[in-house]
């Protein structure tokens, strides 16, 4: 009896993992599979000769400017090598696929309704035929689209962008002081959304506006959108090194580490082990522990300046940066506490500096602190000065 118990329980598990398959089956074949379509790596290499220039694009959304300091971090796509960067943006695929899987849904929820409760042929049909057919055309499409076919690639080499698509025809190659970020806010019913979006000044001929709604990072807030126009105008600008920042120094240097291109990592499916950026991650940390002990140094009574703290910072690689300032931070809350208990200056302060221009040296770098820490708000910066203030 538990023999054919424990048949009846294995027929039952084949069977429903054979419905699953052939429900799956037939969802692709209406919605089809997520799937990335590449572009040319070269695409950039060589600008586009024939554009419009008669016509004037008209703007959409808030112009952005770089920010002017790495002070605000927001995750962002990180498909690099160091030379060429790709970014994702807007495909009729999506929409056509999403289109289809509604179209597919009502049909089939019209379909169970009808089959319960019963309708005549022409009910039948007039309605359902209608989500069917939606369903069929978008499916269709879709299929067409084949997958994601419109990407953003920016080349560092020749400082030049492809607005690529899978019809050559339809790309567009400018420099990259030819495009121009918007940060546009679209409404939905649910809600609404804060896009990034890139738009170069000219056009190909017969076409209006050429707007992308780029998949790079959040921008909920203008001040994402200016941080992540700032990484790309720094990376695209060959004549400074590439900006030190978590994530994309991590794919950098792990590229490198492994000896993969961009191509690698795209046409030749190749993928980064986590391993490997577990082990870039170790050495950043280890570099930050080094301008640590150097930041401390710094920060010394005996060696303490306002104007070598100000220098320093220009040095100091956005990855570092928020704990550079949160040692600088400490320090001043150390020397205030000080202070502030026992009316004096901080031990070893006393043989350099006069209570007023130790203020005066920290009053030159509270604006840097405050600038890149949250927490240094205005309340922390009035009561360090308040604590310079009692015992004057």
């Amino acid at each position: 009896m538990g023999e054919f118990f424990g048949l009846g329980v294995k027929l039952i598990g084949l069977t429903l993992r054979h419905l699953k398959s052939l429900t799956v089956c037939l969802f692709h074949i209406v919605v089809p599979r997520d799937y990335d379509i590449w572009p040319d790596i070269d695409c950039a290499s060589e600008l586009t000769k024939v554009v419009s220039k008669g016509r004037k694009l008209r703007s959409k959304g808030q112009p952005v400017t770089p920010t002017e300091d790495y002070v605000f971090h927001s995750d962002f796509a990180t498909m690099t090598d160091g030379n060429i960067w790709i970014i994702r943006t807007d495909s009729n695929f999506v929409n056509y696929s999403v289109a289809a899987g509604m179209f597919g849904a009502l049909a089939l929820f019209i379909l169970a309704i009808f089959l319960y409760h019963g309708a005549d042929s022409f009910q039948y049909k007039f309605f359902f035929l209608p989500p069917f057919v939606g369903m069929t055309i978008t499916s269709i499409l879709a299929h067409w689209e084949k997958g994601h076919n419109r990407w953003i690639v920016f080349d560092r080499s020749s400082r030049s962008v492809c607005f690529w698509h899978k019809n050559k025809r339809k790309s567009l190659t400018v420099p990259f002081d030819q495009v121009h970020c918007y940060w546009h806010r679209k409404a939905y019913r649910g809600g609404a959304s804060r896009n990034f979006m890139l738009m170069p000044e000219v056009s190909l001929r017969g076409e209006w506006n050429r707007w992308w709604n780029t998949y790079f990072g959040s921008t909920e807030i203008y001040s994402q959108a200016q941080y992540l126009w700032r990484v790309l105008s720094d990376f695209m600008d060959n004549s400074k090194p590439i900006p030190e920042l978590p994530g994309l120094t991590h794919q950098i240097r792990s590229c490198q580490k492994l000896g993969y291109t961009i191509e690698d990592l795209t046409h030749g499916g190749k993928e980064i082990p986590i391993g490997v950026w577990m082990e870039v991650d170790k050495d950043i940390e280890n570099e930050i522990e080094a301008l640590d002990l150097e930041v401390q140094s710094l920060l010394k009574p005996e060696r303490f300046s306002a104007s070598e703290i100000l220098e320093y910072s220009k040095t100091v690689p956005p990855l570092a940066r928020r704990s550079f300032l949160s040692l600088v931070m400490i320090a001043i809350e150390d020397w205030s506490m000080w202070t502030r208990k026992h009316g004096g200056l901080y031990p070893g302060m006393e043989k350099r500096f006069t209570q007023r221009g130790l203020a005066g040296e920290i009053d030159q770098i509270l604006g840097l602190v405050r600038s890149g820490l949250r927490t240094a708000d205005e309340e922390w910066e009035q009561q360090v000065r308040k604590d310079y203030r009692s015992t004057e």
